[in-house]
């Protein structure tokens, strides 16, 4: 077994052409949440979640699921595209208490840096 090590040059990180490849196949970047209950352990309805973040330079695509199980299962991705002027999702679920999982696959820049994230509580 071969063991590989990674060395980034800041300085090639400030180029406009940098890429996150290795060997021309992008590192996958995942992100994810411990349980997020916004203060109440009601069920909520997640109306919309925006993936805050720099502009990605070009198609910078993340997949945004959920678990309500911990994490046990997890929802079909659901894709924005970093590069467009407001990444979000709308209509993705109730939950008591959901990790949030995002997975980005490209290698293309596209910080994110926050998630904001609209919704309702219910009455159950």
């Amino acid at each position: 077994s071969r063991t590989k090590f990674y060395q980034f040059d800041i300085a090639s990180m400030l180029s406009p052409a940098m890429t996150f490849a290795d060997n021309s196949a992008a590192f996958t970047q995942t992100v994810q949440t411990g349980k997020v209950d916004f203060g109440t352990r009601k069920k909520k309805r997640i109306d919309k979640l925006r993936v805050v973040g720099a502009d990605a330079r070009a198609t910078s695509t993340v997949g945004i699921s959920f678990s309500d199980d911990d994490g046990q299962t997890w929802s079909s991705a659901r894709n924005v595209d970093m590069n467009s002027a407001d990444p979000y999702i709308t209509r993705c679920g109730s939950f008591r208490a959901p990790q949030i999982r995002l997975t980005n696959s490209s290698d293309a820049t596209g910080d994110m840096e926050a998630l904001e994230v609209d919704f309702t509580v219910l009455k159950s």
